[in-house]
């Protein structure tokens, strides 16, 4: 179960990552110039949201592992759960910086599945 949950995930999340830059040129009808800053903006906010998602991930499952066994995978399948509504934000959203705020939450709940594990 947990592998077709994982291969569900990774499916979503190669989706997303492959998508979004047309998805953000189609729907936003961005020039070239502010298609590339969108973009630029986009990367940096990944690799900090990213980073924050796993180390966030990482230290809260650690910390209610103490009190559970099953914590680690509670706190990923709970994040999993909750950012798959905020990416209907960003489809909804009506400018690009709109979209890239929303976008913000689900690029800090989705890499909690790499958070470490000891």
């Amino acid at each position: 179960m947990l592998c077709v949950a994982a291969s569900i995930r990774n499916i979503a999340g190669y989706s997303l990552g492959a998508y979004t830059p047309t998805f953000f040129r189609d729907k936003f009808q961005l020039s070239d110039t502010e298609y590339g800053h969108t973009m630029a903006l986009m990367g940096v906010i990944v690799a900090i949201c990213g980073t924050l998602g796993s180390n966030l991930g990482g230290w809260m499952s650690d910390r209610l592992a103490a009190s559970s066994p099953s914590a680690k995978l509670d706190v990923i399948a709970l994040s999993q759960v909750l950012a798959a509504p905020c990416i209907l934000g960003v489809l909804s959203a009506t400018t690009a910086s709109q979209a890239l705020g929303t976008l913000t939450l689900p690029l800090v709940l989705l890499p909690t599945f790499i958070s470490w594990i000891e």
